[in-house]
């Protein structure tokens, strides 16, 4: 039995039911690194607040009040949102089938999106790294066009290494029956 039979996602359509999961990734962990610096940043500010209020820097008691709470809050503000960062970047998935490519998106309270592609219709596979970053840490985007007259592009980022990925998908494509 494979790991990824009876999956939620799969279709239980008859025209997908020799539909194969051939891989199932997260987007790339530098989608943690932003969260990380705020909760840095945010959380020595408030640290520095909170010591000048208790070190009784300020003369006045009323300011001094207000400056406690203020780092109180903005202390309890970074942690609350460093969380909510951290777990709503952890619930993005990649799924890519013999038939679709599958981008979930989530996010706790306000997003749950899923993005699909069928590659039956898709005519071109290209992947992009692009500036400095991206190809240190290896990750970057995937875009697919569907040709004819639709050439909007569909492109997701943040696919780690996405030149073995459109390789796997161009693969696909190249095996798939033309219609």
């Amino acid at each position: 039995m494979s790991e990824f039979e009876n999956l939620p996602w799969q279709s239980s359509s008859p025209a997908l039911e020799s539909e194969e999961v051939l891989d199932v990734f997260d987007t790339h962990w530098i989608k943690y690194l932003w969260p990380l610096f705020v909760a840095f940043l945010g959380t020595a500010i408030g640290i520095f607040i909170l010591q000048m209020a208790g070190y009784g820097v300020i003369n006045s008691t009323i300011t001094l009040k207000v400056v406690f709470i203020a780092g109180f809050l903005l202390l309890g503000f970074t942690i609350h949102w460093t969380f909510h960062s951290i777990m709503s970047a952890s619930m993005e998935d990649v799924v890519i089938t013999s038939h679709r490519f599958i981008y979930l998106e989530s996010s706790l309270w306000s997003l749950d999106e899923v993005h699909e592609v069928s590659l039956l219709q898709v005519k071109e596979v290209d992947s992009k790294k692009s500036g400095i970053v991206q190809n240190i840490f290896r990750f970057g985007s995937i875009s697919f066009n569907a040709g004819g007259k639709d050439t909007s592009r569909k492109e997701f980022s943040r696919i780690p290494h996405p030149d073995r990925k459109a390789r796997i998908i161009t693969n696909i494509l190249r095996t798939a029956p033309q219609p």
